[in-house]
């Protein structure tokens, strides 16, 4: 079935999530305690727009060496970052939730093409990744952020406008397929993440997201390693994590740090396994190339 390409950069989004409520809210939870609870899981609604961390540390976008259109392509795993705008639904107004859910914000394209590969030219060093695709009215939907009484998970529940465009590429069940499971390593990393360093302060976020801006940065700029950045990006995000000791979680979070990009590793590879045919196209108008090697295949 045919899908249009995600053109970059994006233009809005807008959906709900579901995160707990830190007291003291307003009102509070009845019947309200003379402390007020937590309230586990409720409603937010999210207003997706790009920020800053989206250039700086979870952007996933061909531009530099791929143009289509004069304009970039998103790629597959793209995150407009932390920054994103939470309301929570009335009756509750107020929460210094608000907070934390701006600072600890994600929402990711999760929707994958396999057949064309494009390289990485946003803050997330990687070589040829899939486009990410947009329905035929250039509405997508992404994955966000969630959590229930502070243990995080993510869903497809917010959904994200595109730059029109008149370009289409494949898109199969096996990328759908492929798609969710990259989605659900996202969720088991989290989960994982949570039980190592257990429930994150706001000092964490803060420090974890300086850290990765550094250390993405640096990977960007540097040859690719043996073994593929995603785990050296881990190694030396587990070191600054533990080098910046309590201001960044402690001994848990930069185990946690170190741990997530293996399981992110292992379904990227599942995903590819999935959806990934014996040829790909890098760029929509460029050459066919084998999966195996990483080289044009010869057209005689």
């Amino acid at each position: 079935m045919p899908a249009r390409v995600a053109k970059y950069p994006p233009i809005v989004g807008v959906g709900m999530d579901y995160h707990s409520v830190a007291p003291p809210s307003v009102p509070p939870p009845p019947p309200a305690p003379p402390n007020p609870a937590i309230i586990p899981v409720y409603p937010w609604i999210v207003q997706v727009s790009t920020q800053i961390a989206g250039f700086a540390l979870t952007g996933k976008w061909s531009w530099h060496r791929v143009t289509v259109e004069g304009v970039g392509n998103i790629l597959w795993g793209h995150d407009w970052g932390m920054g994103q705008a939470h309301v929570p639904v009335p009756p509750v107004l107020a929460s210094p939730s608000i907070v934390m859910r701006v600072l600890g914000s994600s929402t990711k394209y999760w929707l994958p093409t396999f057949s064309v590969r494009e390289p990485v030219d946003g803050s997330v060093p990687g070589g040829d990744t899939p486009m990410a695709v947009s329905t035929p009215a250039w509405i997508t939907s992404t994955q966000n952020c969630q959590d229930i009484s502070g243990w995080p998970f993510v869903g497809p529940t917010t959904f994200c406008f595109q730059m029109v465009s008149s370009k289409h590429v494949a898109f199969t069940f096996a990328d759908l397929g492929a798609g969710a499971i990259g989605m659900a390593g996202d969720a088991v990393g989290a989960l994982v993440g949570r039980a190592i360093g257990g429930a994150p302060k706001m000092q964490d976020v803060i420090a974890g997201a300086a850290a990765g801006a550094l250390i993405g940065q640096l990977m960007a700029r540097l040859p690719p390693p043996p073994g593929g950045t995603s785990l050296w990006q881990g190694l030396l995000g587990g070191a600054a994590m533990l080098g910046l000791g309590d201001a960044g979680g402690g001994t848990g979070n930069a185990v946690a740090a170190l741990v997530a990009p293996f399981i992110s590793q292992g379904a990227g590879s599942a995903s590819n396994r999935v959806a990934s045919g014996p040829t790909y196209q890098r760029g929509l108008d460029g050459p066919t190339v084998d999966s195996r090697t990483g080289r044009p295949v010869s057209e005689d």
